[in-house]
């Protein structure tokens, strides 16, 4: 055997540690696994399961909402509520970064109510038309 070879397991590159007791192996595992946490934490936050507290500023002043949204391909449902109402069904379109939807309300009037809104990251904006009283601005934040 030439000299400084010694041609044990534990000299292969895959095994050699880094003076930690880690091998190069364990750490490239490690590694991967916070890389693949990483991506499934970016795509939870785009596909699958959200919730959002949306607030829409209405001519009667802020109102609150949360709104749990799964999205599938370029649609989705979910319901949204809000202190004043209960739980109603939502679905909707998605294109792009825009989705849209309507919602009837009966509290404190009947009302059809149309949302248009921009996601971009964690924050949502946009409009929604109050049916004969205008529009609103929305603002809504990833919870």
């Amino acid at each position: 055997m030439a000299k400084g070879f010694d041609l044990g397991w534990d000299n292969l590159p895959a095994f050699i540690g880094n003076g930690s007791g880690k091998s190069i192996q364990s750490e490239a595992s490690a590694e991967i696994k916070q890389q693949a946490a990483a991506e499934a934490d970016t795509a939870s936050k785009t596909k699958g399961a959200e919730q959002w507290e949306l607030t829409l500023q209405t001519p009667m002043g802020p109102q609150v909402m949360i709104a749990q949204i799964n999205r599938s391909g370029d649609s989705f449902a979910g319901t949204i509520s809000s202190g004043e109402m209960a739980a109603q069904e939502i679905t909707g379109k998605i294109s792009g970064n825009t989705l849209t939807w309507t919602l009837s309300i009966t509290k404190p009037m009947s009302i059809k109510l149309s949302f248009e809104a921009k996601v971009d990251g964690d924050k949502m904006t946009g409009m929604v038309k109050l049916g004969m009283f205008g529009k609103a601005a929305l603002a809504g934040k990833r919870i």
